[in-house]
């Protein structure tokens, strides 16, 4: 009897890796809940916080990345150059604000704007969704309808500004108004031709000059933390714009 050699193809692999690595999250998931929740007047706890989201983070970039590295049809989006412009709103897009002191404030930092205090809370998956995108080649820009005092505060302090530089940051003075004296972004402002900009917004009179561009999420609210997967669910579509010629074409089928 000849026995023949077997060699097990990458996707199954890629798929058991992910399946082992979601295992492990799953396993410490508890644990990392407990840090990432720690009461903000402890002495560890922001120091604890900061170091179970970077974990929780390396857990899911490495089980999507090993995934598509390893699938067979992912090569065809490594030989395709990403030249692209992806446009962030933050408010309900990235993270969710209030002036209030939250009943529960677990999740919560604070941050001062001049002279006035803001509970502000990250969306899941925020930091592994930025670093994705990069990752994939996009060139990250923030455009905001608040106060460029407000943006610059709150991307410091939730570290938004590690994926971007700060001529990257549009706020309202950059804003434009429709007839009916309402805020849009004027993606005209970003220094991509349109058929390379990906507009993502959870408002969609932001959409107002350039409406092909636009990806509409849902805001996000504190009472959907948990279940709330909008960005990781996004990371698919921006991925697959990232060798088309025109990103309309593909967006408006959306």
């Amino acid at each position: 009897m000849v026995f023949k050699s077997f060699r097990v193809p990458r996707f199954v692999l890629a798929h058991f890796v992910q399946y082992f690595l979601e295992s492990l999250c799953i396993l410490f998931g508890g644990f990392l809940q407990r840090l990432r929740f720690v009461p903000p007047h402890s002495p560890k706890g922001p120091r604890l916080t900061k170091f179970a989201k970077v974990l929780t983070d390396h857990f899911h970039t490495a089980s999507w990345g090993l995934r598509r590295c390893m699938d067979p049809m992912s090569h065809c989006c490594l030989v395709c150059p990403n030249n692209k412009a992806l446009v962030l709103d933050l408010d309900e897009t990235l993270f969710h604000t209030t002036p209030t002191p939250p009943r529960n404030t677990a999740g919560y930092r604070t941050v001062y704007v001049m002279g006035s205090i803001y509970f502000v809370t990250e969306r899941p998956f925020m930091h592994f969704f930025l670093y994705s995108v990069r990752a994939m080649g996009f060139r990250i820009f923030i455009f905001t309808a608040g106060q460029r005092a407000y943006a610059t505060a709150i991307i410091q302090a939730l570290c938004i500004d590690d994926y971007l530089s700060r001529r990257n940051v549009l706020c309202r003075e950059d804003c434009s108004v429709t007839p009916n004296k309402r805020l849009y972004k004027d993606l005209t402002k970003i220094p991509h031709p349109a058929s390379q900009v990906v507009h993502v917004d959870n408002d969609p009179s932001c959409f107002y000059s350039h409406p092909e561009n636009g990806i509409l999420v849902p805001s996000f609210r504190q009472d959907l933390e948990k279940t709330d997967k909008v960005l990781l669910n996004a990371l698919p579509v921006l991925n697959a714009l990232r060798g088309v010629s025109d990103v309309r074409h593909i967006l408006r089928a959306i």
